[in-house]
């Protein structure tokens, strides 16, 4: 995992990013603390660019993808940060040399074997099969096997069909999707579910195809709550923009020419002129600004829900009893009539706690912090993150050295930290290049 945050003012913004990168092989995971997150985006103007969760696209490392990008830049500057994320997006997904159509398409059989369909199987074995064998006290048939995967796969369908299509993307994407997939989808069967021997031959039923058909498809064309994106995080300052502007992408993959990128992921301070924002692992970040951990905040709004609900019950049966009269039904409606707007309330009340005591403190301190203060603020909230994983019974997920980056409309972007695989005395000739 992996820690990342913005932090920016009307003087500049500061980027600071860990290097710890998780790799997990089978059941094994290594952790290693020495991956570069952040980098320029352009050699000539003020705009960097972070990477967060998955380091590759399409098996494509993202750092080869920043660093050609940045060669193709022109040195007339672009006038604004969106124009920068657009023109390299519209590289990245344009680029066949470096992400090749056979790269995309071992990816997307990636997602579809390797963490759709199996999840669907687990499901499957856990309770269809278990239910099955309790009830008829013997395994079910693979063609029950089959229809067990087909019910499944159609449910989880509908629930994704429900959401919203990725950036640009639409029915008609959808209906290639399908056709797309047709032309594999017996090989991914045959790799991931026993089939159906009918004469010696393999047989999957119309229904299970489909099925499988239709949800990677689903999967392909709308977002999801996969977890395998790339998080882009690109800020700085356009020609035209006198103050740091900071926009996040999540990236999921490429189909079609196009980029899978949910409109929701899209986050970026528009109308703010000074604050935090941290991407990736935020726990302590929020508790440091809130002056309290998400769990705890949680747990407080489950506890009230909790106990208005049993004080509901509790009260109504000493009402209903004292008065037998009266009926439990209308008792209930009273509680539920106020109970709404007790919880909102209560809600409120915590929520203007924080913002007064703790946010607007920072917020106000913020605002006329210098840059190389901007720069200390980023590392230390980073390090709160290392520190905790390090001291808690957490994988040590975020760590390593931290990479700090100012960047402002005057001086452009200056490395406060900066971290090298190798010996800088040793490779004169790579600063020369530089």
């Amino acid at each position: 995992m992996t820690a990342e945050i913005a932090v920016f003012n009307r003087y500049g913004i500061a980027l600071a990013a860990d290097s710890a990168v998780t790799t997990t092989v089978g059941f094994s995971e290594k952790i290693y603390n020495n991956a570069d997150k952040l980098f320029e985006l352009s050699k000539d103007h003020p705009v960097a660019i972070m990477i967060y969760n998955n380091a590759a696209l399409c098996g494509a490392p993202w750092e080869l993808l920043i660093k050609t990008f940045r060669k193709t830049l022109s040195t007339s500057p672009l006038s604004t940060i969106e124009d920068y994320g657009k023109a390299f997006f519209n590289y990245v997904k344009s680029n066949k040399k470096i992400i090749t159509d056979e790269m995309q398409e071992d990816f997307l059989k990636a997602i579809y074997c390797h963490v759709i369909l199996p999840g669907i199987l687990r499901q499957v074995q856990d309770q269809d099969v278990a239910n099955f064998l309790q009830a008829f006290s013997l395994a079910p048939t693979t063609e029950q096997y089959h229809a067990f995967i087909e019910t499944r796969a159609r449910q989880l369908f509908a629930t994704v069909d429900s959401n919203d299509f990725f950036d640009d993307f639409d029915q008609s994407d959808f209906n290639l999707a399908k056709q797309y997939i047709a032309s594999f989808i017996l090989e991914i069967c045959s790799n991931c579910i026993a089939p159906d021997m009918q004469n010696g031959n393999p047989d999957y039923s119309a229904g299970l195809i489909d099925s499988l058909i239709d949800l990677f498809a689903v999967y392909t064309c709308k977002n999801s709550d996969l977890g395998t994106y790339s998080g882009i995080v690109i800020a700085g300052f356009g020609e035209d923009e006198y103050y740091p502007v900071v926009q996040s992408h999540h990236v999921y993959g490429i189909f079609n020419n196009k980029l899978m990128i949910p409109a929701t992921s899209n986050q970026n301070n528009s109308g703010t002129l000074s604050g935090i924002m941290p991407f990736a692992q935020d726990d302590e970040v929020h508790t440091f600004m809130r002056g309290c951990s998400k769990g705890i905040t949680g747990c407080i709004h489950d506890s009230l829900n909790n106990a208005f609900s049993n004080m509901k019950v509790e009260v109504t049966n000493i009402i209903a009893s004292q008065n037998p009269a009266m009926s439990r039904v209308s008792i209930e409606a009273a509680f539920d009539a106020v109970i709404p707007s007790q919880i909102a309330y209560t809600n409120t009340m915590i929520d203007n706690h924080a913002t007064q005591n703790h946010i607007q403190k920072v917020l106000s301190i913020l605002d006329s912090l210098a840059k190389v203060d901007l720069g200390y603020m980023a590392e230390s909230l980073v390090n709160l993150t290392a520190f905790k994983r390090k001291v808690s019974n957490d994988s040590d997920s975020v760590g390593g050295p931290i990479d700090v980056a100012v960047l402002s409309k005057g001086d452009g972007l200056v490395w406060l930290k900066r971290k090298h695989y190798f010996d800088k005395e040793l490779n004169y000739r790579f600063f020369n290049r530089k």
